[in-house]
């Protein structure tokens, strides 16, 4: 079975709406994540019908990207360090497409 090995978010950095957008998708996948936790864990290492083992849950990992780092308006979008707190152990960058 094919895996996703990874997420990228992207948001506008001069537009809250566009962080408010991702992270209500960071939150979903998140949940998806916790419940297969629930679900899996008691199974991990057994075999199922067929015979195979049951490996553990392959989670994907996650980055955000905030790009226009370089527009002045970036200043008043109204992002604050409180809004990230919730990405906590997730990698962070701001970019700007026309710098980098």
């Amino acid at each position: 079975m094919d895996k996703i090995h990874a997420f990228l978010f992207i948001y506008d950095s001069s537009n809250k709406r566009t962080f408010i957008t991702m992270s209500k998708m960071f939150e979903t996948i998140k949940a998806l994540e916790k419940s297969k936790k629930k679900g899996g864990a008691s199974k991990v290492g057994k075999k199922d019908k067929d015979g195979n083992i049951i490996m553990p849950n392959f989670y994907p990992k996650m980055m955000v990207l905030g790009n226009k780092k370089d527009l002045r308006k970036n200043k008043d979008a109204g992002i604050k360090s409180e809004d990230l707190e919730f990405l906590e152990g997730i990698k962070i960058k701001e970019v700007s497409a026309l710098t980098n």
